[in-house]
């Protein structure tokens, strides 16, 4: 049992750790490109402030829809830690602590 135990736990490590390094090898910025794109008028040399609102919730919309998620891989691993805690090592009757 605590070999599964740490098999979740290096599971749900390798699992987050593979989602943050594939964001930044990536490059995936979709706010930025969004911001930009949106900003890329050349003609438009001013904006209103709710002009600037919008672009800044279109952006902020569009990067945490493409941020990777913490919960599930969160989840394998609480389950291994408990796991891991619940099995504790067994003593024997009679034993020196």
């Amino acid at each position: 049992m605590r070999t599964v135990a740490a098999a979740l736990l290096f599971l749900g490590f390798v699992w987050l750790s593979a989602q943050q390094i594939g964001v930044h090898l990536a490059g995936q910025r979709p706010g930025l490109r969004v911001l930009l794109s949106q900003l890329d008028d050349k003609t438009k040399t001013a904006y209103t402030s709710a002009e600037v609102e919008q672009l800044g919730r279109d952006a902020v919309t569009a990067q945490f829809a493409s941020s990777p998620t913490f919960v599930l891989p969160g989840c394998v691993m609480l389950v291994g830690g408990v796991l891991g805690l619940w099995t504790g090592r067994q003593r024997r009757i009679g034993s020196a602590p």
